[in-house]
């Protein structure tokens, strides 16, 4: 991993995912930072948001937005 652009916890702080510099978006356990789910881009991932609807209990949803792109 290289430098992590962004780092996001869900409200209860069950889940965490990072972007970074390197090209790849990780999912990660908080507790013992352990990987559950990395997804490889071909450029920087700037940026990465937990869906809200994470938190709903009825419905939730484990979707991760992610964003990037090459240096300007």
């Amino acid at each position: 991993m290289d430098e992590i652009f962004n780092i996001n916890l869900t409200h209860d702080f069950t889940m965490l995912s990072t972007s970074s510099r390197d090209g790849t978006a990780k999912v990660l356990n908080p507790e013992d930072l352990s990987t559950i789910r990395q997804f490889i881009y071909g450029k920087p991932c700037r940026a990465n948001a937990i869906s809200p609807l994470f938190d709903d209990p009825n419905h939730q949803k484990f979707h991760i937005l992610c964003a990037g792109g090459q240096d300007a």
